[in-house]
């Protein structure tokens, strides 16, 4: 019992401290406590052909080598599309900057554009190289709100996935790995269903000051743009609504989707959120 209160005490003083002060140091300190372990999973757990339903959960592919836990969503033409059960990370839509081609006009140039087509996240997610070969303006501290979580040099998103993961993904107007628009997820999920908590690698790789409590939920991007403007992109907020948020803000959560080519696969688990289908990384 003692102890249990020595660490409460402790915690204590460690949120006072941030509270206070709102110093990444203290974030540095208080965050490993606080946010969820990653998938635990078997090593090489045997598989067996199984037909995937909707809300099935699965584990496909890893970022940053903590296992992504996916739900079915829906299945389009009998395939299953699968959309993140958590923010991934935070990353900037797309990177300001100046380009005769992408970025044209100042308001591009201050913060970027809201074209899901050209944007740097839909080259990142899309990337299975080790150096992402971008089109224009990177997402450098330089070009990104506040210097916040850029990753001009972070190796593509498909590094995380086997040869043999990549090869079950279907390509969906043009992406294997893309963002659901805001007419997806109205029609789709309900509010209530629709906010995200981080993994537990988004809350570590934050740059930021802020303090990702495991209980909170945080904003995403959706693929559509904001009306009001060019540089605008709708995201879901805390709440489950919709509302606009600067192209270049890097502090905003990325939930991606992939299809599969097919919902008859080879996985082991039973589909649960506690035991969730393992593809693509499992003994035949």
């Amino acid at each position: 019992m003692k102890k249990k209160q020595i660490l409460f005490a402790s915690l204590g003083c460690l949120l006072a401290l941030f509270l206070i002060f709102g110093s990444r140091l203290v974030k540095a300190a208080v965050q490993p406590l606080l946010l969820p372990a990653s998938v635990s999973l078997n090593e090489t757990p045997a598989a067996k052909q199984i037909t995937l339903r909707k809300n099935d959960y699965v584990v496909f592919g890893a970022y940053q080598g903590e296992p992504i836990l996916w739900q079915v969503l829906r299945m389009e033409d009998g395939n299953p599309l699968l959309w993140s059960s958590r923010i991934l990370c935070f990353k900037a839509f797309d990177a300001s900057g100046m380009d005769a081609v992408y970025h044209k006009g100042t308001d591009y140039t201050a913060q970027g554009s809201n074209s899901w087509v050209d944007s740097t996240l839909r080259q990142w997610l899309n990337s299975s190289e080790q150096s992402v070969p971008w089109t224009h303006c990177p997402p450098t501290e330089k070009n990104v709100l506040d210097g916040l979580n850029p990753y001009a040099d972070e190796p593509g998103f498909l590094t995380g996935f086997s040869e043999a993961e990549q090869s079950l993904l279907a390509p969906r107007n043009g992406d294997l790995v893309f963002l659901l628009s805001q007419t997806e997820l109205s029609k789709w999920v309900p509010a209530a269903k629709r906010t995200k908590k981080l993994t537990h690698t988004a809350g570590m790789k934050d740059r930021s000051s802020y303090l990702n409590l495991p209980m909170s939920f945080e904003w995403y991007w959706t693929a559509s743009p904001a009306i009001s403007n060019r540089t605008g992109v709708t995201a879901v907020t805390t709440s489950g609504s919709f509302y606009k948020d600067p192209a270049y803000d890097g502090h905003t959560g990325v939930c991606p989707a992939v299809l599969l080519q097919s919902r008859t696969v080879l996985a082991a688990g039973d589909g649960t959120e506690a035991n969730p289908y393992q593809i693509g990384r499992v003994a035949k």
